[in-house]
């Protein structure tokens, strides 16, 4: 039986959880589930196989991709789909930079989201707490021997995601 002691959360870059599928398939990769723009959580995996989210902790973690393009020129295609205005995030660092205002979670996902948390969090035992360090790599994180929800920014420089969700 895999013993995951991560929970890793990703934005997924694309419009919806369907083309967020389509993308990971084609790239090869994959995610244990993904929460779409009305907040719908869909299980793509069950958790006790390696899903391929995040270079050098899958072994050892769950993650999710949470809808959402990023960049502020989709949020007119939100609105036209009847999802609303997304959020805009602004002066959120991540590796010491801060970054150029974005597109941010619906309420309603990061409350999907936290309830995500819970949920595995009671299934697999990771604590629902945060990394020992916030808006940049963590070492426990990195190397697999965190127990916590992080951000794919905690286990590399080279990722952003999901900068914003608690800073």
């Amino acid at each position: 039986q895999r013993k995951p002691n991560m929970f890793i959360t990703h934005w997924d870059v694309c419009l919806s959880s369907s083309s967020c599928a389509k993308v990971l398939s084609q790239r090869n990769l994959s995610v244990h589930y993904l929460i779409d723009n009305d907040s719908s959580i869909i299980q793509c995996l069950d958790s006790q196989h390696v899903a391929y989210h995040a270079s050098g902790v899958n072994s050892v973690s769950i993650g999710v991709e949470v809808s959402c393009a990023y960049d502020l020129k989709w949020q007119s295609w939100y609105e036209s789909k009847g999802y609303g205005s997304r959020p805009i995030w602004k002066d959120k660092v991540v590796h010491g930079r801060t970054l150029d205002p974005f597109l941010g979670f619906y309420d309603k996902q990061i409350q999907a989201l936290a309830a995500l948390w819970e949920a595995v969090s009671w299934a697999t035992g990771i604590p629902l707490q945060l990394p020992d360090v916030s808006n940049t790599v963590d070492p426990k994180v990195a190397n697999g021997t965190a127990r916590c929800c992080a951000n794919h920014y905690h286990v590399t420089a080279k990722k952003i995601d999901s900068a914003g969700l608690n800073n």
